[in-house]
């Protein structure tokens, strides 16, 4: 059977290998939620239509992004690094962090400082997709109409965020 050239397709990625564990602090309003942490699951959808091989994308390069993403924050604390309300401060071997008048210190080795406003599963799947964008080899992301990144940080709880492939769209 023959397929229609501008047939789109969509393909999704959710793999427990993928999927990550990480302490986090949020602000909300005028507090700081206390640090804990989450079993955060990542999937992600793409549109568009088949290439010479039959696939919207090999799985492989996306595998591969999502596995370098797991190794920075995986048994991590999360840190937004541009809220305006957080003082950061690196003495080399520890991480200082005040809000108002609550501090909080960490090993640097245990903190992943992110460039994103707060720590919610929203902002997640935004950082993510700006990753996916970046990383994901040209050729595979020519023809690719959308993507998805939806983050879990438990069940029943998700939030995703959709967009065009950013920065490739303007290459193709």
């Amino acid at each position: 059977m023959q397929v229609d050239d501008q047939a789109i397709f969509k393909v999704r990625l959710f793999r427990e290998d993928l999927n990550f564990s990480a302490g986090h602090i949020s602000i909300y309003g005028d507090s700081i939620e206390g640090h804990h942490g989450h079993n955060y699951g990542i999937s992600v959808e793409i549109e568009g239509p088949l290439n010479q091989d039959g696939l919207v994308i090999d799985f492989r390069s996306v595998k591969k992004v999502l596995k370098s993403i797991k190794a920075q924050m995986n048994h991590r604390t999360i840190v937004p690094k541009l809220h305006p309300s957080l003082e950061i401060n690196s003495t080399g071997k520890s991480i200082r962090i005040r809000f108002r008048d609550e501090k909080l210190e960490f090993p640097a080795r245990d903190v992943v400082l992110l460039d994103i406003a707060n720590v919610t599963s929203e902002l997640l799947a935004h950082y993510i997709y700006q990753i996916l964008c970046d990383r994901l080899p040209t050729p595979d992301l020519r023809n690719l109409r959308s993507l998805t990144v939806e983050v879990v940080e438990s069940p029943g709880q998700c939030a995703s965020f959709s967009g065009p492939l950013i920065g490739v769209l303007a290459e193709g």
